[in-house]
């Protein structure tokens, strides 16, 4: 799948999960919220959020987009700002 394809894939998914309540999407699954982002395992992932100045944020979610494939991010109830495309589960594995 070409990387443009996977982008629309994933807007699809998270256009459905738009039509969800919060506490639906980040019950287990596919949402799961992981808590401080100084506890990330990935050292690229921990300093790419403090060069985006996110490292002191709260708690770190992601959405599973599909197989492998994750949306890590924020969420500030009812929004998730996300930062990361992780295609690969390489960020929290």
């Amino acid at each position: 799948m070409s990387s443009s394809d996977e982008i629309v894939a994933m807007m699809r998914r998270v256009c459905d999960m738009e039509q969800m309540p919060p506490l639906q999407v980040f019950s287990g699954e596919p949402g799961k919220d992981y808590g401080d982002p100084a506890r990330l395992p990935n050292k690229a992932a921990k300093d790419r959020l403090v060069e985006l100045g996110l490292i002191d944020e709260t708690c770190v979610s992601r959405l599973r987009i599909s197989g492998p494939g994750r949306l890590y991010g924020f969420r500030r109830d009812p929004e998730f700002y996300a930062v990361f495309w992780d295609p690969k589960h390489e960020i929290w594995s």
